[in-house]
């Protein structure tokens, strides 16, 4: 039941925009198709209207009431922030955020600003690599959520950012067999 309850939440997700771009050559899946304890890294994209963490155990809990989405679904977010700001080392510590020992499935979310230059994406790269090595260290699985591009009014706006932020997401995603998340294609395709 759990299994079938994940994928579900996990085609949420991805499915529906797997097809979105040519560049989304491999999807990359989890060895553990059913994780219980799930770990958010990210920013303000992942903490406001609620907390998505908030919505996905709540989507967990109304389809199967026994699970506990209170002790097996944290989140760390810091507000503007991106991969390198995040204390892995800590948040992947025993009990250190919650009384569990370790997370089954830890989602990383780069901030919107990695995406703006060659140098910054290669900075993504380079962190994502060395977060996803840690998390594999300790028998965990790493997926990477990809963030959304600005839209106008906003500044930053370039209808090609969500291009960019895709190809670097993917090709971060291919060079560590990590899963990808698609958020950034679900909101280019709202």
């Amino acid at each position: 039941m759990n299994k079938i309850i994940f994928i579900l939440i996990l085609q949420i997700f991805t499915i529906s925009n797997i097809y979105a771009s040519d560049n989304f050559v491999k999807n990359y899946h989890l060895e553990n198709t059913s994780p219980e304890r799930i770990l958010f890294i990210g920013n303000s994209y992942l903490y406001y209207n609620d907390s998505l963490h908030n919505h996905f155990k709540r989507i967990v809990e109304e389809k199967n009431p026994n699970y506990d989405g209170s002790s097996n679904v944290k989140s760390s977010t810091i507000g503007g922030s991106r991969l390198k700001h995040h204390n892995l080392d800590y948040l992947l510590t025993a009990k250190a955020i919650s009384s569990l020992e370790k997370f089954d499935l830890v989602i990383l979310q780069g901030g919107s600003g990695e995406s703006q230059s060659e140098e910054e994406r290669n900075a993504f790269s380079e962190k994502a690599k060395e977060h996803i090595n840690k998390i594999q260290s300790i028998g965990s699985e790493a997926a990477l959520y990809m963030i959304h591009a600005y839209v106008k009014p906003h500044k930053n706006y370039d209808p090609n950012q969500i291009r960019v932020i895709e190809k670097m997401y993917v090709e971060t995603g291919e060079r560590n067999s990590a899963l990808v998340i698609p958020v950034g294609l679900a909101f280019e395709n709202a």
